[in-house]
């Protein structure tokens, strides 16, 4: 499993996670791309996304609409996890609870963090690539 935390409005780190997916994709890693930003509504949309119609996914799931940054600065990391074969899915699960999931994240963080640390290489087949909203900083 491999998390990647960004600052939403910060274009540098979407570049750094499209760069990250291109790595793991030229290494073979498979699994899923989970989008917290994306609802589950918006599963369809995910589910019948392809390259060729990539710009029209932000506009179907109201990507900007929503509140979130140019899909422009997504979209690279989008198709990288297609070219890889990995399945789009909705990570957003709307709780009416945003504080305990919040809670929940930063508890398993403490507990993956150390975890990751020694781990030299993943599996492909046990990869899910999560984009996370936390303000995690990225190394330029």
């Amino acid at each position: 499993m491999v998390m990647i935390g960004e600052k939403h409005d910060n274009p540098l780190h979407h570049e750094k996670q499209a760069l990250l997916m291109r790595h793991l994709r030229e290494a073979g890693a498979k699994g899923r791309l989970v989008m917290e930003m994306a609802e589950q509504a918006h599963q369809a949309n995910l589910d019948k996304a392809n390259l060729e119609e990539l710009d029209q996914l932000g506009t179907d799931i109201a990507w900007e609409n929503r509140g979130w940054p140019a899909w422009s600065q997504y979209r690279p990391i989008v198709a990288e996890g297609l070219k890889a074969g990995m399945k789009l899915k909705a990570g957003n699960s709307r709780s009416r609870h945003p504080d305990a999931t919040w809670a929940r994240g930063k508890h398993w963080m403490q507990i993956i963090s150390p975890i990751c640390a020694g781990i030299g290489t993943i599996p492909p087949l046990n990869l899910i690539v999560c984009l996370m909203s936390w303000s995690m900083p990225i190394a330029a």
